[in-house]
Formats: structure tokens, sequence, C-alpha cells
């Protein structure tokens, strides 16, 4: 997974950002691995929310095409 968290918010020892931009890795590439592959993103959604504060931005790269 590659995570970027911009504009970190000041504060000794804070994890917070006001942004972050997932690009989680394919979970799958079959149907029999769907459910648990569902489980991954959401565990890494979860993990970058709380990463945010009040009103911050999450957003997620998508990529259509395959490199390999």
């Amino acid at each position: 997974m590659f995570l970027i968290g911009l504009k970190k918010n000041s504060g000794k020892g804070s994890r917070e950002f006001d942004v972050v931009i997932l690009d989680p890795p394919s979970f799958t590439r079959n149907r029999a691995s769907v459910p648990d592959a569902l489980r991954g993103y959401k565990e890494i959604h979860l993990r970058a929310l709380r990463m945010l504060p009040p009103g911050g931005l999450l957003g997620h790269l998508l990529l259509l095409a395959s490199c390999g």
C-alpha cells in the first residue's frame, strides 16, 4: 500500500494529516478471494480515516489498467 499524508498538523507526535491519499495494492486476482480482498480494503480505509482530523480529505487512487 502506498500512503501519502499532506499538510501534517502541528503537535508533537501527531499522526494526523489534513489529506491522506491511498494507492492500495491489488488484493485479488480471482473471484474466490473477493471476500478477503474486501476485508483488506475496508481495513486500510479505516486506518487512513483514523489519521484524518474532522474535515480531513481521503483520496483513493484507482488504476484501471494492469501494468503486468
